[in-house]
């Protein structure tokens, strides 16, 4: 079976689809949202487990954030960049007592793998693609978590990561003290959340501060060398970050592909989606990459009226 077919077995789904959009009902689980803790799905992220004595350190020359300083039990976003300072991997980084956990969509897996596989080099780490065995499952909100000692928890702010093996996803499912919900769900709490996807259409397109990994421990500018680290600390220290993420709303049932771009009322671009889901109101929630001196806002091609912004359920961006 695959990822969506275990999680389909666990939670009585039936159906050809190739995500947990909803688990009953939509509406009712974006209702959920601001009622307390939810644990839902995510079919689509793919687990690389980074083990050997120098796991640490392999990580924290690799990635833009300080690997080091990372707790057990503990989860932030990071990535790895090209030398021009771009995003190449927006990846969910985990650290466990004795290895690190990377999550990333899972058609990335095995290409991230190879490519950091190049700078291993005489350091004792192994990469490993536990994807065949082991599942994701994304809550918000504070409660206890469960202990197994075979499922890699990671908390990052309001969120908890759990990384469990497909022999006892119902198990642990069952034991977080959650309302459940689907991927259409977790999406969307993600996009009021300022929580940036990065799918491979738009690798090397970005810099971390324009993800806002600047602003969420993401980057580190006291830590050593990595990875396209002298455009980034120039951008910080010489420039000035000109797009942020937003949240934007819009008057439409048709939910934007990533990639898509915004755009002045004349078609001039100002910025691109990340992510979007609607939320059954015939109202689309994005979150995008724009400029900050942009004003009034549409969607490339999309016959509606202009976008509103709205507010993050934090505010990450300056």
């Amino acid at each position: 079976m695959n990822t969506v077919q275990h999680w389909q077995a666990t939670l009585g789904i039936d159906g050809e689809a190739d995500r947990i959009t909803t688990i009953g009902d939509d509406i009712v689980e974006i209702g959920l949202l601001d009622q307390g803790p939810t644990k839902a799905p995510q079919t689509g992220l793919g687990v690389i487990e980074v083990s050997g004595p120098d796991a640490c350190d392999f990580l924290h020359a690799q990635l833009t954030a300080d690997c080091r300083k990372l707790q057990p039990g503990h989860s932030l976003l990071a990535a790895w960049c090209s030398p021009k300072g771009r995003v190449l991997y927006l990846l969910r980084l985990i650290r466990n007592e004795d290895s690190f956990i990377i999550l990333v969509p899972d058609e990335q897996c095995d290409a991230l793998i190879k490519r950091l596989s190049m700078f291993v080099l005489r350091a004792q780490v192994v990469l490993t693609n536990q994807s065949a065995d082991y599942t994701v499952i994304q809550c918000n909100g504070d409660f206890a978590a469960p202990a197994s000692g075979d499922v890699f928890v990671g908390r990052d702010r309001t969120q908890t990561w759990f990384v469990v093996p497909f022999s006892g996803l119902g198990q642990t499912w069952q034991a977080i003290p959650a309302q459940a919900v689907g991927e259409a769900a977790l999406m969307l709490q993600d996009i009021r959340l300022g929580i940036a996807h990065l799918p491979v259409s738009l690798s090397d397109t970005f810099l971390p501060q324009e993800l806002n990994l600047d602003i969420s421990d993401g980057v580190s500018f006291e830590k050593g060398c990595y990875p396209g680290q002298e455009i980034v600390a120039r951008v910080k220290f010489r420039g000035e970050v000109k797009r942020r993420l937003a949240r934007l709303l819009g008057q439409t049932t048709d939910r934007p592909v990533p990639g898509t771009r915004i755009v002045t009322r004349d078609g001039e671009p100002l910025g691109t989606v990340l992510l979007a889901e609607t939320t059954g109101e015939q109202q689309v929630e994005i979150l995008a990459v724009l400029n900050r001196a942009a004003d009034t806002v549409f969607l490339s091609g999309a016959d509606a009226d202009a976008l509103s912004r709205g507010a993050m359920i934090y505010e990450l961006g300056e």
